[in-house]
C-alpha cells in the first residue's frame, strides 16, 4: 500500500459516496476539505508573491484541497512517510505539486498547525 495518493482527485465527485465535505473560503474561492482521519487544521493560509504571480488561483486551490485531505502530491516516499507520522505526532506537513504548465510548488503546514504556506522551491 502506497503512502502517497498521486492519482486521487481533489474533485469531491471522485471521493467515496458519503464523504462529509466541509467548505472554507480562501483565496477568494471555495476550497473543499475531505473530513476524515487524514484532515487537519491549516491555520493561516498564505502564498508567496511568486506563487501569486506565476500559478493560477484555481491550481493553488486544487493543491490546497489535496494537501488538506492528506494527498501529498509528488512527494517522495520518504516525505510521504514523514507526513503520515506527522499527522499522528503533530509534525510539519510537506507536499509537492506541479501546475499544468510544469511549475513545481510546495505547500508546507507548520507543526503547530498555525500556518500553511504555498511557495516555490526557490522561495524556501
Amino acid at each position: 500500500m502506497s503512502l502517497c495518493f498521486h492519482s486521487r482527485s481533489a474533485d469531491s465527485r471522485d471521493w467515496p459516496e458519503g464523504t462529509d465535505i466541509k467548505y472554507h473560503t480562501h483565496f477568494q474561492g471555495i476550497m473543499m476539505i475531505r473530513q476524515n482521519q487524514r484532515s487537519f487544521t491549516a491555520g493561516q493560509i498564505t502564498a508567496t508573491s511568486d506563487v501569486l504571480q506565476q500559478i493560477p488561483e484555481y491550481e493553488v486551490q486544487r493543491a490546497l484541497a489535496r494537501h488538506l485531505s492528506g494527498d501529498w502530491g509528488d512527494c517522495c516516499l520518504e516525505d510521504c512517510g514523514a507526513n503520515e507520522a506527522a499527522l499522528q505526532t503533530g509534525g510539519r506537513l510537506f507536499s509537492v505539486y506541479h501546475t499544468a504548465g510544469g511549475i513545481k510548488f510546495w505547500i508546507i503546514t507548520e507543526a503547530d498547525r498555525s500556518a500553511t504556506t504555498v511557495l516555490l522551491p526557490e522561495n524556501y
